[in-house]
């Protein structure tokens, strides 16, 4: 079992983003609003294309990075996040549109919008996710840089009365991790709007074969004789926790308006 990370996708009506970068302070962590929808296998082909054409009036356009986002696929379904400075930031919901006004991408965006309707893509969940640094995890020898090809985003949902072991055990795993050399950057997040005591964490990797091969967790543990003490580890993890679902994502560039760093 692995502790996983997550940053996700945009675009349209339902899709479209409602404010600009999001922000870090002393008093919380960035802001993403994450989107799941669900697409007709029947309106995929034509759906994706209407969201590249937004990704590409995005370009035309030269939208900057904080009105970005990015798209993972879990077919027939699609993650789409983007950032969000605070929640006032919901009270102007035309604010994304107006950056396309008078831009080279505004009539290509317009086609996009055009394109879209009428197609069976509906939100199954959208929910603001808050970056958890102490969840989180950055390798000092990561296995790639820039884009990922995908990621492993995992659901946790805290029992009550259990969240200050939770997190205890959380920062132990994130040792562990160190400890072994694990070359997958994790980024963990508290849902704070959307469902209650939910937690998502999610691990962005290259490539399947390297991921689930030589850089696997379960490979690094074993090298380094680590096997037994993490197995303890999850063993008390799951005391913790009252539901989890985990799946694989794939990050879909062509789709997106986001500058992997």
């Amino acid at each position: 079992m692995q502790i996983r990370t997550m940053m996700a996708a945009v675009v349209l009506a339902g899709l479209l983003p409602p404010a600009a970068a999001a922000q870090e302070s002393s008093e919380r962590g960035a802001l993403w609003r994450v989107r799941v929808f669900d697409v007709a296998p029947a309106h995929v082909i034509q759906w994706a294309n209407g969201v590249q054409k937004i990704a590409q009036a995005a370009s035309e356009s030269n939208l900057e990075q904080q009105w970005g986002w990015t798209v993972w696929a879990d077919f027939p379904q699609y993650y789409v996040s983007n950032p969000v400075p605070n929640m006032a930031a919901f009270d102007d919901p035309g604010a994304w549109n107006r950056q396309f006004e008078g831009t080279d991408g505004q009539a290509t965006l317009q086609e996009a919008m055009q394109e879209l309707q009428g197609l069976d893509a509906k939100v199954i969940s959208d929910e603001i996710y808050e970056y958890e640094a102490g969840w989180s995890y950055t390798p000092e020898q990561p296995a790639f840089d820039g884009t990922p090809g995908g990621a492993d985003l995992s659901e946790f949902y805290i029992a009550p009365g259990k969240a200050e072991e939770f997190q205890s055990i959380v920062g132990e795993a994130i040792a562990m991790l160190g400890k072994i050399g694990y070359p997958y950057t994790m980024s963990g997040y508290r849902v704070i709007m959307g469902e209650g005591q939910k937690t998502v964490f999610v691990t962005f990797w290259d490539t399947r074969e390297a991921y689930y091969g030589v850089n696997s967790q379960n490979r690094l543990l074993e090298q380094h004789g680590m096997t037994q003490e993490w197995q303890e580890l999850v063993a008390r993890f799951l005391n913790t926790i009252s539901n989890a679902t985990s799946r694989t994502i794939e990050y879909s560039a062509n789709m997106s308006h986001w500058q992997m760093n």
